[in-house]
């Protein structure tokens, strides 16, 4: 529940939470809050990539049904055909190239250079090789011919961009950036982690709270450590704000309380309700996730919102294939302006159950234990050592040092 306490006294705030809080709630009251002029950065997509093994299968996971439905290439040309087959096909690991070229989704675009080189007199690709996302600085397109990029010293060198494939996600006017798919999750998951933070530290100096309550990711560090040291003698319970900006765009008082009893458990109802926020709005339904012994229920909703996800994926799958890598193949050796088309299996309604459960099967346990007691007591030192499965993995690529030369060969990170 939640209130605004836009007036001086903030009357209403006293009926809703414990007398002994009003002290801390009325100090808090009267700070200011804003925004970051960058709510969202390229560094913040990468660590929930790296760390959080969850959200990054529910991103994951419809690229992976839909790579592993490609079914074929047709074109009306028989030489074009017969070309993609056996030098496109055949002779390049297409599979890792393009979940390679779509982590685009993750950081709303990707660099990825093209080794290209002569076969019998037929120009042909030996690899395509997606740079890191730190290490190249995308622009909008308009008049440039060059790629900038990073070396491991932090220089800057300059690369043709036709050598690239400058694929964006999510691309429309004034993004030359693209979209991250996490742009849409990222509120979310900023809350998840601040109550996390905000109950583990809680544990460590109290006791199991009653009440807690959460902050956004913007608050300020200095008055996020006045709160906690204002909360550590209230023994058995605590709370925490949530500031929020009103539409004329200036900070308000709102605050919103989540209860929860003494049993930790119970404040996994928190953890609960943000994993269906995050799922939801990446196009994955929530129940794939917390169904147990291989039983998956999905709601008519759920299953068509998961099968357009699918669908979009092999969409861009077609446009990364056609434009990006076959039309200027076709065009180079043979003068074949038409494109072609992937093809795709064709999944039945029933067969989508057999589909989740295979593409599931690698998938590990909740990446948020943050509301199972023993867990939490196991990490604040209040309980014997629990085994945790949270497994952390980084983007690591190595890059070329020469400019365009078909004898490069470096090997393409994947994510773990």
């Amino acid at each position: 529940m939640s209130t605004k306490g836009n007036s001086k006294k903030p009357t209403s705030i006293d009926k809703l939470v414990p007398k002994k809080l009003k002290a801390a709630i009325a100090r808090v009251d009267n700070k200011k809050y804003l925004l970051p002029d960058e709510p969202v950065n390229l560094d913040s997509f990468l660590d929930i990539m790296a760390k959080d093994g969850k959200i990054r299968q529910a991103v994951d996971l419809p690229v992976e049904i839909a790579i592993s439905n490609i079914n074929g290439y047709f074109h009306t040309e028989q030489k074009a055909r017969d070309f993609v087959y056996n030098e496109i096909f055949k002779k390049i690991n297409l599979k890792k190239i393009l979940y390679s070229i779509l982590t685009a989704r993750w950081t709303g675009v990707s660099a990825s250079y093209v080794v290209k080189e002569l076969v019998e007199g037929m120009l042909t690709i030996r690899d395509v090789i997606t740079i890191p996302p730190t290490s190249f600085i995308p622009s909008n397109g308009i008049g440039e011919t060059k790629l900038k990029v990073l070396d491991k010293d932090d220089k800057e060198t300059q690369y043709p961009i036709e050598d690239f494939i400058i694929y964006r996600h999510g691309d429309v006017f004034r993004e030359p950036y693209g979209v991250s798919l996490l742009s849409y999750v990222f509120r979310h998951y900023g809350r998840k982690e601040e109550a996390a933070n905000a109950w583990l530290a809680f544990l460590r100096r109290c006791a199991i709270p009653t009440t807690i309550l959460w902050t956004e990711e913007d608050i300020f560090d200095s008055d996020k450590n006045e709160l906690l040291e204002v909360l550590k003698d209230l023994k058995y319970e605590a709370c925490m704000v949530i500031p929020r900006n009103s539409m004329d765009g200036k900070p308000s008082k709102e605050l919103e309380f989540i209860e929860v009893e003494k049993n930790g458990a119970d404040f996994s109802v928190f953890f609960d309700k943000m994993d269906k926020e995050i799922f939801t709005c990446l196009g994955i339904p929530e129940s794939i996730f917390s169904a147990a012994g291989g039983s998956y229920s999905l709601g008519i909703v759920q299953l068509k919102t998961f099968i357009k996800s699918v669908l979009k994926c092999q969409d861009m799958i077609s446009d990364i294939l056609n434009n990006y890598i076959l039309a200027p193949l076709l065009f180079a050796n043979f003068g074949i302006v038409e494109r072609g088309e992937i093809n795709f299996k064709t999944t039945e309604g029933r067969e989508w159950k057999e589909e989740l459960e295979a593409a599931l099967s690698w998938l590990q346990s909740p990446f948020v234990k943050e509301g199972d007691e023993i867990a939490l007591r196991h990490r604040t030192g209040l309980n014997p050592v629990v085994k945790e499965g949270m497994q952390e993995s980084r983007v690591k690529e190595e890059k070329d040092d020469g400019a365009g030369q078909s004898d490069k060969e470096s090997e393409p990170d994947e994510e773990a």
